[in-house]
């Protein structure tokens, strides 16, 4: 689970984004869990950037609330669903293993039209045996081909089978189906920053 930050903490987290510049859209170590497209990645080191530059010109305030909000909102969506032990069943039914803390749902961050947007595609987990079938149900019906997600490598590095008395097997792959699509958008900002009051605070909304 990701640990909660405080708000210096968040604006300082962007901040050494826009320095580092770049964000691994497969595996990072702020939001553990989260995937992000290259529209998505773009979206938030420009916001990232934007938070920077807002510091720079003495918008400090303004640039620790979107900081800190932005920080939330991806943190809510890495953690979504949480994780789970479970026993290792192929295809054929047949339990060989234990996977460990296996994420129920996986998290697809994309970037929008406007500032701010992010697009967002929730994955949840599916057996082997719902794989099979539905690449069965893709070959009769393309039209009804269902959406699928196999993990990039770098997310197996969690996903191991053990056997008792034999210890860690190689990785199994996990498969998430698409559950449902949203987005985040950002909402509040003030049209003039010099006389914003803080009576408003800028946030992302999620919708689905």
């Amino acid at each position: 689970m990701t640990s909660p930050r405080t708000p210096i903490e968040s604006l300082a987290l962007f901040i050494t984004l826009t320095r580092e510049g770049s964000l691994d859209p497969t595996y990072n170590p702020h939001w553990k869990g989260l995937l992000f497209t290259p529209a998505g990645t773009t979206q938030v080191m420009t916001t990232a950037g934007y938070i920077a530059a807002l510091v720079a010109c003495g918008h400090g305030r303004l640039a620790e609330v979107l900081a800190t909000d932005l920080d939330r909102t991806l943190s809510y969506l890495a953690d979504y669903g949480g994780v789970e032990d479970l026993d290792n069943v192929d295809a054929d039914g047949k339990t060989c293993g234990l996977l460990p803390n296996v994420r129920r749902f996986v998290v697809l961050v994309g970037g929008g039209r406007s500032f701010g947007e992010l697009t967002i595609g929730w994955f949840y987990r599916i057996t082997p045996r719902e794989r099979y079938e539905a690449r069965v149900a893709d070959k009769a019906d393309p039209v009804d081909a269902v959406d699928v997600l196999q993990l990039p490598s770098g997310y197996k590095h969690y996903v191991y089978a053990y056997i008792e008395g034999e210890g860690p097997r190689p990785y199994v792959t996990i498969y998430y189906r698409r559950r449902f699509t949203g987005g985040a958008i950002l909402r509040d900002m003030p049209n003039d920053m010099p006389a914003w009051d803080g009576l408003t605070s800028p946030n992302w909304s999620i919708h689905t």
